[in-house]
């Protein structure tokens, strides 16, 4: 079978949406899409979590299910520097489950939500063969205050939050960077940003693509235990940004590189100093054989 990639599936829908109306100042290609509503920005997202791809019930009680549903998608909202407000939650539930197991599920979502001041305001029911919870969050952000993919700059440090490559990514519940993101965000030192879902080699690529520049990296800089983990494990669900300055105030970030001309390249500076090509080798949802 022919190799899919999930970029390649995201261009593909993008240029079959056509274009957007003139409210909608982002759409598809970042964390959250943008529209101007009266004197507000409001951002959109939404992300699933399916059983035997996003958790196992072996590892994830029904309360941290709940609350990874919620924490995945309100880092979206973080990574652009925005407020989350208002959820909708739609289950897909196989045959087996129970009245207990959706108290428990939705336990956890809430949670998660009185943890950011989120509000769960409605969704679906649906049938399925696996568990997956798909939720839509709805975040605000002031104009002068979101930032974007597309915005890194030649001589931008690169930096990222707390640790990555974490051993235990996949069994845990995230830990959403709202206050931290918000805090990057006002510091106005910041030009672009992106919470590390999928590795940080596929994320920080990311920013490249929408940014048209090229990229230093180096891995005896990685705040981490394991290096091939924190480039392609994913989950860590860090803030990865780029800004003019090495430190934002009250905000815990390593500098891990830095911004180049596109036509520099783009580059892993290893421990001894050799240099090969960045490649994003994080997850993908379609990449098979």
């Amino acid at each position: 079978m022919k190799k899919v990639g999930e970029e390649t599936l995201i261009d593909k829908i993008k240029m079959v949406t056509g274009g957007y109306s003139c409210n909608v100042i982002k759409g598809i290609g970042d964390d959250c899409a943008v529209v101007k509503a009266g004197n507000k920005y409001l951002l959109y997202t939404t992300d699933s979590i399916v059983e035997g791809v996003h958790f196992s019930r072996k590892t994830f009680s029904p309360h941290d299910i709940g609350r990874k549903a919620a924490a995945v998608n309100i880092s979206d909202v973080a990574a652009m520097g925005g407020r989350p407000k208002q959820m909708l939650v739609s289950l897909f539930l196989p045959k087996w489950i129970t009245e207990k197991l959706i108290g428990e599920l939705y336990g956890g979502i809430n949670e998660e939500c009185r943890r950011y001041g989120v509000k769960t305001i409605g969704g679906n029911i649906s049938h399925a063969n696996q568990l997956i919870i798909d939720v839509f969050l709805i975040g605000e952000a002031d104009k002068n205050n979101i930032i974007y993919r597309s915005g890194a700059k030649i001589g931008d440090k690169v930096l990222v939050t707390g640790t990555v490559g974490k051993k235990d990514a996949w069994t845990r519940v995230p830990e959403p960077r709202v206050k931290e993101g918000r805090l990057i965000t006002r510091s106005k030192k910041a030009t672009a940003m992106i919470d590390v879902s999928d590795g940080l080699s596929t994320d920080l690529l990311h920013i490249c693509d929408e940014s048209k520049v090229g990229v230093r990296l180096y891995a005896d800089r990685l705040p981490t235990d394991d290096i091939g983990r924190a480039l392609n494990g994913g989950e860590d669900y860090e803030l990865c940004f780029t800004a003019s300055v090495p430190k934002i105030k009250d905000v815990k970030a390593t500098v891990i590189g830095e911004i180049i001309p596109q036509a520099a390249g783009r580059w892993l500076i290893e421990k001894n100093g050799r240099k090969s090509k960045l490649i994003a080798k994080g997850w993908d949802h379609f990449a098979y054989e």
